[in-house]
């Protein structure tokens, strides 16, 4: 007998290794997206956030995006993704079910604040309300509803909703002006667990873009309002009124009473977990801490909008010195804005840091934000070749503005027997071929 090994044969040896590892693999791993990738926010892939640093040209694993997205947007990124892939893959997640069934962890209350961007923010809960098949509440009043009394109380809990026949709290989402009070978390939207957010903006320039479209003072250039406001008149503060009322925001979030109390109080509710406080300035952060304060799908916190952008604002080296010192009295004459702003913004930090403490996965995860947006206002122009109709309504959902959001859904609803409100609800996979009966004239 001969030698069980021999040297001859070792090609032969290493055919038979290569067969029986196919054959194990076969067997033993599963295959790579051989089913649809379950989405939703108890699926998330488990990311080492607070791992060690990456080596260059490592490519860190997304804590943001779906493995199905961090692939498209990576494609995207590298220029080797084509519109009709783009459109065909987006459109294969919104319309799935594990999409429509990703529902926010909690219900969700916006507290509206003016001129800090809440507009974009409100068409983003406007397409999560449509998107998974919520009840948010629609109206014709474009005036804060203000629940403090019963009256006020009555008429906010007895609007109409997006879903056909439930004309009443409560709702699962709230997103427009309100007076805060209570009620709007026990009762509007109990399913709240006493938690809300909000966005705040720079006094500075929250100040000078209200009085440009407010026409409060004189503002149809930077140079112009700088003048205004370092003017004898301007310092006066007579421009103090209406949508440029001073400390506005904090009037908005804190109530009627600008108090140190009620501004203590606000600041423990929000370091209490309750009250999340978004910043303009610093879109991409606070739209991954929006996405992780209701566990919400990637999708729902990208927004098509040409007045704000993703990115984070740092414009100071492009502004005059009048400017400047423009912004800085108007900070000093918003002391309560002032205040607010500055601890929104620690917060943030802290929760974007502790959300991802790897300066790499954090970095990236913010490009994501803005790679996301980039990909949907490309494949959403409304001329662009393949669009469908129905991918095109999602579009529309994240283009209307909150009146014509509530235009819009106010004639559908209407146009529908109340008693299909069941039926509508148990069919979430169907809402897309549902809506696209209704013109969007």
């Amino acid at each position: 007998m001969g030698p069980l090994f021999r040297l001859d044969k070792i090609p032969c040896y290493l055919a038979f290794f290569s067969a029986a590892m196919m054959v194990w693999s076969h067997w033993t791993l599963p295959p790579f997206h051989s089913e649809p990738i379950d989405l939703s926010h108890e699926q998330r892939p488990v990311v080492n956030a607070s791992g060690p640093p990456l080596e260059k040209g490592e490519r860190a694993s997304s804590i943001f995006l779906t493995p199905e997205l961090d692939d498209l947007i990576r494609s995207w990124e590298n220029s080797t993704l084509s519109d009709e892939n783009a459109k065909s893959a987006i459109w294969g997640i919104v319309q799935s079910k594990s999409f429509v069934d990703h529902k926010p962890s909690h219900g969700i209350v916006f507290m509206k604040t003016h001129k800090t961007a809440s507009s974009t923010i409100t068409s983003i809960l406007h397409s999560i309300a449509t998107s998974h098949n919520l009840v948010a509440p629609v109206t014709k009043k474009t005036a804060p509803f203000d629940p403090r009394g019963a009256k006020g109380r009555k008429e906010l809990l007895g609007l109409l909703t997006t879903i056909p026949g439930i004309q009443s709290a409560p709702y699962d989402i709230w997103c427009n002006h309100v007076k805060f009070h209570e009620s709007l978390l026990t009762r509007a939207v109990p399913s709240s667990y006493g938690k809300l957010f909000s966005i705040v903006r720079d006094p500075g320039t929250r100040l000078r873009s209200a009085c440009a479209y407010y026409h409060c003072c004189p503002a149809e250039t930077e140079e112009e309002w700088a003048e205004f406001v370092l003017s004898d008149h301007g310092k006066a503060g007579s421009w103090n009124k209406g949508f440029c009322e001073f400390d506005q925001s904090s009037g908005e979030i804190y109530g009627p009473s600008l108090t140190k109390e009620t501004q203590a109080a606000v600041q423990s509710r929000a370091n209490r977990g309750e009250l999340l406080l978004l910043v303009m300035e610093r879109m991409s952060e606070s739209m991954l801490v929006l996405w992780d304060f209701y566990k919400l799908h990637p999708l729902d916190v990208t927004f098509i909008s040409q007045k704000v952008r993703t990115k984070n604002l740092n414009v100071e080296e492009e502004k005059s010195n009048r400017t400047k010192l423009a912004e800085t009295l108007v900070r000093e004459m918003n002391s309560y804005d002032s205040a607010l702003h500055k601890f929104a913004n620690t917060l943030l930090t802290k929760k974007v840091e502790a959300l991802m403490p790897n300066k790499a996965i954090r970095d990236r995860a913010m490009k994501e934000v803005e790679l996301l947006n980039d990909l949907l206002h490309h494949i959403c122009q409304p001329n662009l070749y393949g669009v469908t109709s129905d991918l095109n309504f999602w579009c529309k959902e994240k283009t209307f503005d909150n009146v014509s959001w509530n235009d819009y859904h106010l004639r559908r609803v209407n146009s529908q027997k109340h008693t299909a409100a069941v039926g509508h609800r148990q069919n979430d996979r169907g809402r897309m071929q549902r809506m696209r009966q209704y013109s969007l004239r």
